[in-house]
């Protein structure tokens, strides 16, 4: 019996000392990801390569991202080995030994610093209350302007600080995308947490009709009946003052809505017209700037962009070439051929 006791005793002795080593190595590695990649991987909502959690260790691992135990089955793990990121020429990169770091914190099944704790529930009751606690520091006659993004969802489903401040971003991107006033308003964060975007309608010469336009394609416009959500509901004189942000930066920014809500004309010339361009003139004057590229990123052929100046600021055409012919392309020759912009640089 007396062997047993001190079995367990060193046993506990053993645990005691590896969860401090790993709760080291999980510090050490976040804090390596924050001064190497955190930059352009979610500081600030920056989400290069669509990837902002990197300092989410549990997010990491949901993602594949990081294989616990398996660092050369970990993509993280993989760029960092070939010193492909932090990409070339951006500083600080991490030595030789914080990867060594990071590869044991992987080896050892990327532990986290802390285990996550599920988020309490927001009920709608709750989100209809900070709204009308908002609403109250306006008069009457401004809350009927007055429209809100909420990010509760998202904040429900475990989306890090950094995942939120992204869509916070792009929610202001899109909506200032929308209006054709040239003022940039960014949308005002409200709400324990910061998770309503306060806008005014006014802000980006929308009325009540465009917003009833975005409602009709809200799946989610179901109100839970109740006093906090009446006064809301007749404050703002609409008949639902919220929508998800998340459906709205996936769904606004394309046709229907995209369209109806920045109210675009049926045709390309009747877009100049409002431009006020007249694009042959333009280019006829020369008062055009042009780039070409056989690259883009976007269109897999030769491709032209073009710059007007408009009353609204820049206005751009884009030229989409069709493909060269491949037997062209094996000669490696210069073509005279139309859809070889190094043949015709000035487009055709």
């Amino acid at each position: 019996m007396r062997w047993g006791v001190i079995v367990l005793m060193a046993a506990a002795t053993v645990i005691r000392a590896v969860e401090p080593d790993r709760r080291s190595l999980a510090e050490q590695a976040e804090k390596i990801l924050r001064k190497n990649c955190h930059r352009c991987h979610g500081r600030d909502g920056a989400i290069e390569g669509g990837f902002n959690y990197v300092m989410d260790l549990p997010r990491l691992i949901a993602s594949r991202k990081v294989v616990p135990g398996k660092p050369e089955d970990s993509p993280l793990w993989r760029r960092l080995a070939k010193d492909s990121m932090p990409p070339a020429g951006e500083e600080p990169r991490p030595d030789e030994a914080e990867r060594l770091i990071l590869r044991r914190w992987i080896e050892e099944g990327a532990p986290a610093l802390t285990e996550a704790s599920p988020r309490p529930l927001i009920a709608s009751t709750d989100v209809f209350r900070w709204i009308l606690d908002d609403l109250r520091q306006f008069d009457r006659r401004s809350r009927r302007f007055l429209r809100y993004f909420s990010l509760v969802p998202l904040y429900q489903q475990g989306a890090s600080a950094d995942e939120l401040q992204t869509y916070r971003h792009a929610v202001s991107k899109l909506v200032n995308s929308l209006s054709w006033n040239p003022r940039i308003r960014v949308p005002v964060a409200v709400g324990p947490h910061q998770l309503l975007l306060r806008i005014d309608l006014r802000w980006y010469t929308w009325d009540a009709n465009l917003w009833n336009r975005l409602l009709a394609e809200y799946p989610y416009g179901v109100i839970e009946d109740g006093a906090a959500s009446r006064a809301v509901v007749a404050a703002t004189a609409t008949k639902m003052p919220l929508v998800r942000a998340d459906w709205f930066v996936a769904t606004a920014c394309r046709p229907p809505l995209y369209v109806d809500l920045l109210q675009l004309p049926a045709s390309l010339a009747e877009l100049e017209r409002q431009l006020r361009i007249d694009a042959l003139v333009n280019i006829q004057q020369e008062r055009v700037v042009r780039a070409g590229f056989n690259g883009s990123g976007i269109s897999k052929n030769n491709r032209i962009i073009e710059r007007h100046e408009s009353v609204h600021g820049a206005y751009w055409r884009t030229y989409d070439f069709d493909a060269i012919p491949q037997n062209l392309v094996e000669r490696g020759l210069l073509a005279p051929d139309p859809r070889n912009i190094f043949a015709f640089p000035l487009g055709p």
